[in-house]
């Protein structure tokens, strides 16, 4: 059916806590707060390989956050969930105290670090609201027994325990805010920036186990509920944002979903592989894709287009109609169409991919030297990954379209993993994530 033999599918391979403590291994703990669900995600890096591991990985339905209680809601998520701060500290702490129990791992004795983002920012007006959000995901963490130095870089070596002093250059150079290798944005253009920055370094770090070499110049693309991710050049030592995404991703197939009465597009289990075409058409036409200029949001996500103009950066952004993509859901339901819903929004989803990547090379913001790197439920599952090796195939890009394209199972949390590492120097010159494609560790360093 697909004349790919090969496409870079990066899953998840877990250890157990024990093996991951006894190998010394660098455990981090990805606490993300996400409009459809919200996880705790342990990751061990083995220093000696630089290949990280899945150790425990607890996923909830964000929708389960919400309570009868109807005072101090402060916003919802883009599909209409409502918050309370309370709600989310109570959340968050559960779901990451069921996860130290699942990996049978300590906060305070055991972890090194912990990195807490939220896509949730992508549906809240104010940033009084987004204020809110990063403090309730804090307190969440602080109430599950984690000690606030586990969420902050230390500022010197000597504060790095024994295991980790040895390894880290932090002597050498200090943190510059850089991760794997791209430069950081003095102020985000888009609400969800981290998760851009985080994927990026995810897919750099996945490929390790595909011994290929995804590195700048990259597009990263995040197709979780919302769109996130970045275009970075090749610019040495580090690369420039050149681009960023923003809109609907997942929540695109959401609300056609729940206009069929369901709560999300996780909760379609029939499968017909044969999509059907008229609804691809219908569905597909109400997708906006292009550049935006004017705008103060695309697909609920706040975007600053003004700043981003000074700063040279293209945003890129993917909107819809809300109102009438949930009317397609529920003619599909009254023809009973719903088997076909998941090979509908394969296809759907490549097309989305694929007009993107087209709309970059107008643009002149990417060639052949650029790899792509894929993650989130509306970019890896089902054929996405075939479809989209072939998408790029048909527009005769590069010579060995599998080895440009990587598609990766939660990049998000092997991003915070490496950005952990970034923050404490903890380098690895003969297997660098910064640096070009095919090129040496881009730093001048001293021997050991």
């Amino acid at each position: 059916m697909f004349s790919s033999k090969k496409v870079h599918l990066v899953k998840d391979r877990y250890i157990p806590g024990i093996i991951a403590r006894q190998m010394g291994a660098y455990i981090v703990v990805s606490v993300e707060f996400g409009n459809t669900t919200t996880k705790s995600l342990i990751t061990a890096t083995d220093l000696r390989t630089r290949k990280t591991y899945m150790v425990s990985k607890i996923v909830k339905r964000t929708v389960d956050v919400a309570s009868s209680k109807q005072q101090d809601i402060f916003g919802m998520t883009v599909t209409g969930i409502p918050l309370r701060k309370d709600d989310v500290v109570r959340f968050v702490k559960g779901v990451l105290a069921e996860s130290f129990n699942d990996a049978r791992l300590s906060p305070i004795k055991d972890i090194d670090f912990v990195v807490r983002s939220t896509g949730v920012v992508a549906s809240l007006r104010l940033p009084e609201e987004v204020d809110i959000v990063i403090k309730a995901l804090a307190d969440g963490c602080l109430s599950a027994g984690i000690p606030p130095e586990k969420m902050i870089p230390v500022i010197s070596k000597e504060q790095l325990p024994k295991r980790l002093k040895e390894l880290s250059f932090m002597d050498i150079f200090p943190f510059d805010g850089s991760v794997a290798g791209v430069k950081p944005l003095e102020k985000s253009v888009v609400a969800n920036e981290m998760e851009g920055e985080l994927v990026t370094a995810g897919v750099k770090d996945a490929a390790i186990w595909e011994n290929i070499d995804i590195r700048n110049p990259i597009v990263s693309l995040d197709f979780g509920t919302t769109l996130a991710g970045r275009v970075a050049n090749d610019k040495v030592p580090v690369a420039d944002v050149t681009a960023t995404f923003a809109g609907y991703a997942g929540a695109i197939a959401d609300f056609v979903t729940i206009g069929a009465g369901y709560t999300s597009a996780l909760d379609i289990t029939e499968i017909e592989e044969k999509e059907e075409k008229k609804l691809f058409k219908k569905i597909l036409s109400e997708v906006e894709i292009g550049v935006i200029k004017n705008k103060e949001s695309v697909g609920r996500v706040p975007i600053d287009p003004r700043g981003a103009e000074e700063k040279g950066i293209i945003i890129v952004g993917v909107d819809a109609d809300e109102e009438r993509l949930m009317e397609i859901g529920r003619k599909i339901r009254e023809k009973d169409m719903l088997p076909y819903l998941r090979a509908t929004f394969d296809k759907v989803y490549t097309e989305i991919f694929a007009e993107i990547i087209k709309l970059l090379l107008k643009l002149e913001l990417v060639d052949d030297r650029y790899s792509i790197g894929i993650t989130g439920r509306a970019g890896i599952t089902d054929r996405k990954p075939y479809m989209m090796v072939e998408a790029i195939k048909d527009m005769g890009i590069y010579k060995n379209t599998e080895e440009m394209m990587i598609f990766v199972e939660d990049a998000l949390a092997r991003g915070a993993a490496v950005m952990a590492r970034c923050m404490h120097r903890l380098c690895y010159p003969k297997r660098p994530l910064c640096g070009v494609r095919g090129g040496k560790y881009p730093y001048k360093m001293v021997s050991r």
